[in-house]
């Protein structure tokens, strides 16, 4: 029988197991990175974990069928950045942007709003409520 702090190690090592990958330093738009910044911070997580998660996510085919802008795939050397990134094992490097613009779209719209908006009587939970004249 293990006991509970067995159990704890064993857990984190497993995390850290499916959390292996390889770093790469590649190139994208920096529109599309400051997209990926915003959903990994959203979940309180580094870009470069948020990467790797959503990667295997999509070699599992979560994001099947995410509708993205092609546009936003392309960029030059002025408007792109160098960044590191790890990705999980197997995955192809040539499909980074594809699945990053598909999670990023996926994620965008779940993500709360951190204020009421203007003209909101009631903020709960990250929804506006804005009551009606009759009521």
């Amino acid at each position: 029988m293990m006991t509970a702090g067995e159990m704890m190690v064993r857990r984190a090592l497993e995390r850290q197991r499916e959390r292996a990958g390889t770093r790469l330093k590649v190139r994208m738009p920096a529109a599309l990175w400051g997209r990926v910044t915003r959903c990994a911070q959203a979940v309180d997580e580094a870009a470069e974990e948020w990467v790797c998660s959503v990667l295997r996510a999509w070699l599992k085919g979560k994001f099947d069928g995410v509708g993205y802008d092609e546009k936003a795939l392309l960029g030059t050397r002025e408007g792109s950045l160098a960044v590191w990134v790890r990705v999980p094992e197997g995955f192809e490097k040539g499909m980074l942007r594809r699945a990053l613009a598909a999670a990023a779209a996926w994620h965008e719209p779940r993500i709360l709003r951190c204020s009421p908006q203007p003209g909101t009587e009631a903020w709960v939970e990250g929804r506006d409520y804005v009551v009606e004249a009759g009521e």
